[in-house]
């Protein structure tokens, strides 16, 4: 797995080591700290709309109003391959959320 800080912090510590001055020094550190809030905004707002869609796709409802979208000779496939996805996705969740609780 890719450690962004790992990642921005051997960046910043090249960038440093350029002679630039302090001023450079500190101009670097402000762009590598706005790139480093642009990533983990972009990467909350993935987050978020994965867990919106495992969410509304595990609503009973919502499944049948799409499936009924699907044509019906394909229809059995569709939610075969539906609930495997949403299983999956659930699955990746409850590891997550463990994960989480564990590293707490």
């Amino acid at each position: 797995a890719l450690d962004v800080d790992k990642v921005f912090g051997y960046i910043s510590d090249w960038y440093n080591s350029l002679d630039f001055g302090q001023i450079g020094s500190v101009a670097g550190n402000t762009i590598l700290g706005i790139g480093a809030g642009i990533v983990a905004g972009f990467t909350g707002a993935l987050i978020v709309l994965i867990l919106t869609i495992y969410f509304a796709a595990s609503t009973p409802n919502l499944k049948v109003a799409v499936a009924q979208l699907v044509p019906a000779s394909k229809r059995a496939r569709f939610v075969d391959l539906a609930d495997q996805i949403t299983a999956s996705v659930g699955y990746y969740v409850m590891g997550q959320v463990t994960l989480g609780v564990i590293n707490g």
